[in-house]
């Protein structure tokens, strides 16, 4: 079994808290978003789509939410940074997708998967210099180096990788990027041109029906998605592993995150936070609110996350469940989350 370091919660006697707890949060009401039932208290938000299969984009507001976008995890493949100067590419790994770079340049003789490969995923802490793909392109004045190396995209299928797609990264100007990609076989080759859109983080391409461009709020639009993604979590040995989580990862432009343990959550106002440590890491808020204890997840509902907005705005906010309410038909469904919110 898998858990993180922070999944245990530290200590046993928090742990019996929290199993004790999780009659009481593990179902909701029908996912829907609850008025506030007196003026100035918190908001209830539970999500309605599932988090293993997509990814949620809210925006915090302080009398409600916006969800502003869902879309599948298989929506998209590559994102690619905007602004006159980007040039890095990220994956996406909330549909198991991993990176491989061969080392070669040579784009036709690469047919099958070389021996002693290593697949990669983002780091999912936002990182740019840790990305699967790496530095394949080194920006000049007069003009850009290029590693010309071929990129395997694949997934895994529990025993072996399988490649969709194997892709060279061309080019890249303060306009567009150029790729080239077909299968493993060299077949449905394909060059793409990815044009910059700077009222967006990155832009979200998907190999699929001849190259699209998937959609997604502008950058300063949304707080934080749901969605799963690859990270490292601990065995009960401590031992780091690859797995796949499923959490919140913040928008790291404008928006910023400050984790608490130390207050009750009902009672932090503004001034608590001041002089609180804020991160714009992806995964500041992450998985690490809910532990796997054998059959069910259990909430961490001592954990306070203190998140300030692009529209200047600053939330309290903590996590009180990670399932659907039973029906006549069906268990309890993980996946989940439900949340509460107010305004500081």
């Amino acid at each position: 079994m898998l858990i993180s370091s922070k999944h245990i919660f530290s200590q046993w006697p928090k742990i019996l808290l929290l199993a004790a707890a999780v009659a009481f949060v593990s179902c909701f009401k029908e996912d829907e978003q609850k008025e506030p039932h007196t003026p100035g208290s918190e908001i209830t938000v539970a999500i309605q789509e599932n988090i293993y299969h997509s990814q949620v984009f809210v925006n915090l507001l302080p009398d409600s939410i916006e969800i502003l976008q869902v879309n599948g995890n298989a929506d998209w493949h590559l994102g690619f940074e905007t602004g006159v100067d980007g040039w890095h590419v990220t994956l996406n790994s909330s549909n198991f997708l991993r990176i491989a770079n061969t080392q070669i340049s040579d784009f036709d003789s690469v047919t099958t998967i070389p021996a002693e490969i290593r697949w990669r995923y983002d780091k999912s802490n936002g990182n740019l210099d840790s990305t699967a793909i790496g530095s394949w392109a080194a920006l000049g004045e007069t003009e850009n180096l290029y590693t010309n190396h071929v990129y395997l995209l694949g997934t895994f299928g529990g025993i072996n990788y399988s490649v969709y797609r194997k892709f060279m990264l061309l080019s890249v100007d303060e306009d567009k990027y150029v790729i080239r990609a077909a299968k493993l076989d060299g077949s449905e080759e394909q060059q793409y041109e990815i044009l910059k859109d700077d009222d967006y983080n990155f832009i979200r391409f998907s190999f699929e029906n001849g190259g699209q461009i998937a959609e997604q709020p502008m950058k300063y639009d949304w707080d934080f998605m749901f969605s799963q993604y690859a990270s490292i979590v601990y065995t009960i040995d401590s031992v780091p592993t690859e797995y796949t989580v499923r959490g919140a990862l913040i928008n790291h432009t404008g928006v910023e995150v400050a984790e608490d343990r130390s207050l009750y959550f009902r009672d932090i106002v503004a001034e608590d936070v001041i002089d609180m440590e804020f991160s714009n890491e992806l995964d500041v808020i992450g998985a690490d609110w809910k532990a796997y204890i054998e059959p069910d997840y259990v909430i961490d509902t001592l954990v306070n996350y203190i998140i300030r907005d692009n529209d200047g705005l600053t939330y309290k906010l903590k996590f009180i469940g990670y399932y659907s309410e039973a029906t006549e038909d069906s268990p309890p469904e993980r996946g989940y989350p439900t949340f509460e919110y107010k305004e500081l």
